[in-house]
């Protein structure tokens, strides 16, 4: 059949301090990249964890979410040569509609598996796991995003929606290139944070992010496919909120991670649960205090060593903006400091951010520090990006402008309101 992708599935291998989980794509009819080999390395110790251990009982469902997005680059089908849950399947039907709807340059997909498992027998066959089962695992890299939800869970501070996190997961080859050895330093960092909350962090290597379509629209998938290999040990995968709710106007032209459509991934034998999303700024005001913290945040992507902050890209200064707004002064774990200058250098690459940015002055000055150097400049870099329109979507950016000015003059006039 035209335009068919396929998965087939190869035994676990024993890779001295791993053991890799692997299968083989084929069938994708424009990128030859995206065919080949997708394999998860995880360590042995996690073995019996695992959905897929080379057994009759198998159940393949993180390979379906792993591919799905490759296989909507082309429409057609895709078929999972192994067990799949029905819950699962029915799921990423649904979930096809909506994102084929965000972004129409991708084609629903016919769905099929060698064999759709019921959710009794896909129970009963994660059932023989971990006597622990039932915990949640929790996405995690370091960075601000994972770390307040780490702690915020840890503190109770989510109310009724409090999770008992039982350990974090940071995947070398998603933030950090697999041919990158700063990710053993990233690591050191994420772990002085989980240990700080007493939560066991694993690591795991994949290749998954070299086969998948634009990794901002995609990379809620390859978390959710990575966490659900461990279903045997847990039920429940908690994904952090990378963007805030004010700002999910934005979402065909920002990242594909939503609180309406990431809890698609689930199927009846484990739940993707998103957490809560609010602003950068009041993830920071959050983690006040939190010194293990601020000391080994790692929120840099664009500077020559991902495992710490060069302090000059536009997330560094905006992480450190927030910081500055809710009068936090350890930037110990940025390479440069904060200046006048450093903010003026930046450009801010897409509506989502300029309105990250404008959450974080209107916090500052709410706060009195509409005076300091680097807000002085930080309104300059508001004001220029409200109103270039060159090179940008016009009807996105007068609107953003738009707002901008509404909102800064309630502001001004004491007025402030949320939105």
């Amino acid at each position: 059949m035209g335009n068919e992708m396929h998965v087939d599935f190869l035994q676990p291998e024993a890779l001295g301090d791993w053991v890799r989980i692997h299968g083989r794509i084929h069938g994708h009819p424009r990128l030859l990249r995206r065919n080949g080999p997708l394999f998860f390395d995880v360590p042995p110790q996690t073995f019996d964890w695992l959905a897929i251990r080379g057994r009759s009982d198998d159940i393949h469902d993180a390979f379906l979410r792993a591919t799905v997005w490759s296989a909507m680059e082309v429409g057609g089908g895709l078929t999972i040569h192994g067990r799949v849950s029905t819950s699962l399947l029915a799921n990423l039907e649904r979930y096809q509609d909506i994102a084929c709807r965000w972004w129409p340059k991708y084609r629903p997909v016919r769905l099929r598996a060698d064999e759709e498992v019921s959710d009794e027998a896909a129970a009963t066959a994660v059932a023989g796991g971990d006597t622990r089962r039932g915990s949640v695992v929790l996405a995690f890299s370091g960075g601000l995003d994972s770390a307040e939800s780490l702690l915020a869970h840890t503190h109770g501070r989510r109310g009724r929606n409090t999770l008992a996190i039982a350990a974090c997961l940071f995947v070398h080859g998603f933030d950090v290139p697999l041919h990158d050895a700063a990710f053993q330093g990233a690591y050191r960092r994420a772990k002085a944070i989980t240990d700080h909350c007493s939560t066991e962090l694993l690591a795991v290597r994949s290749n998954l992010k070299y086969l998948l379509p634009l990794w901002e629209t995609t990379f809620s998938a390859g978390i959710a496919a990575t966490l659900s290999l461990f279903e045997r040990r847990f039920d429940t995968a908690l994904l952090t909120a990378s963007s805030a709710y004010e700002n999910m106007h934005w979402i065909p032209s920002a990242d594909g991670s939503t609180p309406w459509s990431d809890h698609l991934f689930s199927s009846a034998t484990f739940r993707v649960v998103s957490d809560l999303a609010v602003t950068r700024v009041e993830k920071t005001s959050s983690l006040a205090g939190e010194g293990v913290v601020w000391r080994n945040l790692r929120v840099c992507w664009q500077g020559d060593d991902l495992s710490t902050n060069c302090g000059r890209c536009e997330k560094c200064i905006r992480q450190m903006l927030c910081m500055r707004a809710c009068g936090m002064e350890d930037f110990s774990a940025f390479q440069t400091l904060l200046s006048p200058s450093a903010v003026l250098a930046v450009r801010l690459p897409m509506a989502v951010v300029v309105e990250e940015w404008q959450h974080c002055y209107e916090h500052a000055l709410k706060r009195g520090l509409a005076g300091d150097d680097v807000f002085v400049a930080m309104k300059q870099v508001l004001e220029r990006e409200s109103t270039d329109v060159a090179g940008a979507s016009s009807r996105g950016v007068r609107e953003l402008a738009q707002r901008w000015r509404r909102r800064m003059r309630r502001l001004m006039s004491g007025r402030a309101t949320r939105g």
